[in-house]
């Protein structure tokens, strides 16, 4: 469709005169350097000007219910204050905005709880990462607790082994000592023997 139109303004107009178009939608010739890209840029410019009436044309349409309110309302405030049907629709003006601003409260107060919420689950979340690190950190602890009491425990076994020897090698002195004693006494019998015997 667009290439039909693009070769009519091509046959029925010249340079010049589509050149002067371009000028008169803003355009510049100079950027159109053939006669048809002179004329699909005249098309898409006269295009973009109808689509941009039609926006500006179209009125702006209330919603039914919106609409409706809007009429309530003005009716409510034409009727004086002093008649019954005013008292009324004043009451019933009062209640529709005690009922607006309640539930704005509403909506406020859930989206505070909402974000408040989000923030306590956040720092739980926080809170179970920090104990996760301590958790690993605390069975790091425990498995360095546990070899150091290995550790400890082969060396006091090397030590009680070695102390054990220990024990042995001075029962074994004292052995030696108590029969070197008696040897002694046993010599000084003889001795005291022989000399007053």
């Amino acid at each position: 469709m667009s290439e039909k139109i693009v070769d009519e303004l091509t046959k029925k107009h010249t340079r010049k005169e589509l050149n002067k178009v371009t000028e008169a939608l803003g355009l510049s010739s100079k950027d159109c350097p053939t006669k048809e890209s002179t004329a699909e840029a005249i098309l898409k410019a006269s295009e973009e000007q109808r689509e941009t009436k039609k926006l500006e044309k179209a009125p702006e349409r209330k919603t039914t219910r919106g609409a409706r309110e809007a009429r309530k309302l003005e009716m409510e405030t034409k009727m004086s204050a002093n008649t019954v049907k005013g008292k009324v629709a004043a009451f019933r003006a009062t209640a529709r905005n005690m009922r607006s601003a309640a539930g704005k409260m509403i909506s406020e107060g859930i989206a505070e709880m909402q974000e408040n919420v989000g923030q306590f689950q956040g720092a739980i979340k926080k809170q179970m990462n920090e104990n996760k690190e301590a958790a690993v950190l605390l069975q790091s602890g425990v498995k360095e607790l546990q070899s150091s009491i290995k550790e400890q425990a082969k060396k006091n076994q090397k030590a009680a082994a070695t102390f054990h020897k220990g024990v042995e090698e001075i029962q074994a002195g004292i052995m030696k000592m108590c029969e070197g004693v008696k040897d002694q006494l046993k010599e000084t019998q003889k001795y005291i023997t022989s000399f007053y015997g």
